[in-house]
């Protein structure tokens, strides 16, 4: 793992912390989770250099690395989610008209022009363009700006730091699942089912523990909400640049939809409706700053209905 910086920016460390992090997030799955990790025996490798969404699984040895910058980028649409949860929350939302929802949401300007001017510019010059972070959305630099939290309630960041948690979570849960079914690198239909299966391992392995506790309910929605964060920051891509045609991977919103479809307790309400509403609308927030051109009738129906009509959008786009 060496570069022209003599690999300093990666540092190889014990998975024990990240081990420690998904016990929280799943405690009923704390005894299985150790039974898996003693038979892998993973190491974890951070990058705190590159630009590019790292999240990855290896064998020999056995590793799963991450990027530091593209977790940082994550944190900031895990406080996004934050602000959406805590503006579904405010009494009359449902009838409220979308210049009125738009003022809810307003809180999370300028940590999505931050986080989605990165996204961009990281995927345009992986396409070889060279475009700098401040020709994009007003980007605001390489690290978090301490000061575009101080905008925030204490509910929406209370609600951002546990989504992120559960976010980071769910993509760690995601590569363990490549090393502990199996998984072998390839393309293809046969690539494209493994991430497939990767994700419903995740996703069940949180939802099963969510159901272990005595507030199964409120865990199982948190969870879901953090799922949601996870999958909804790679979609940024599709509304941004459209469909990516990956060799080896489902598209986002593909992910994004068929993962939630199979997980949100449709006979549940309360889950149902809130969960689906944080997806809408934050396909919404992205979608129309992007300038899709969405029909407000055509939003005009179930939540879930909604995220249906924003991904259709989406296919068929091949960006704005």
């Amino acid at each position: 793992m060496v570069d022209e910086d003599n690999g300093k920016h990666i540092q190889m460390t014990s998975f024990e912390p990240f081990a420690k992090l998904l016990k929280q997030a799943a405690p009923a799955k704390a005894v299985e989770l150790d039974k898996i990790l003693q038979v892998l025996n993973p190491v974890c490798e951070i990058d705190r250099q590159s630009e590019r969404i790292l999240f990855q699984a290896s064998r020999n040895p056995t590793m799963i690395r991450f990027g530091m910058e593209c977790t940082c980028r994550l944190q900031a649409h895990a406080y996004v989610a934050g602000i959406f949860i805590n503006a579904i929350s405010t009494p009359g939302y449902l009838e409220m008209g979308l210049e009125e929802k738009r003022k809810l949401y307003e809180p999370a300007d300028h940590l999505l022009n931050w986080a989605v001017a990165h996204e961009i510019q990281q995927a345009l010059q992986s396409q070889g363009h060279d475009i700098a972070v401040g020709d994009l959305f007003g980007g605001l630099g390489k690290e978090l700006p301490e000061g575009l939290l101080g905008g925030l309630n204490e509910v929406q960041v209370s609600f951002g730091e546990g989504l992120f948690r559960l976010a980071v979570s769910f993509i760690l849960l995601h590569e363990i699942a490549h090393l502990h079914l199996g998984h072998v690198g390839s393309s293809g239909a046969w690539s494209v089912e493994q991430e497939k299966e990767a994700d419903r391992f995740a996703a069940a392995w949180l939802l099963d523990a969510a159901d272990d506790s005595s507030k199964a309910q409120i865990r199982r929605i948190n969870v879901l909400f953090g799922i949601a964060v996870a999958l909804l920051w790679i979609t940024v891509l599709n509304v941004y640049l459209g469909p990516q045609q990956s060799s080896t991977h489902p598209e986002a919103y593909d992910r994004l939809f068929q993962v939630m479809d199979e997980f949100v307790d449709s006979t549940d309400i309360e889950e149902s409706s809130m969960v689906w509403y944080l997806v809408a609308n934050s396909l919404f927030v992205h979608m129309d700053h992007a300038k899709y051109e969405i029909d407000a009738e055509r939003m005009d129906c179930s939540p879930r209905d909604e995220v249906n009509y924003l991904i259709d959008l989406l296919a068929n786009s091949n960006s704005q």
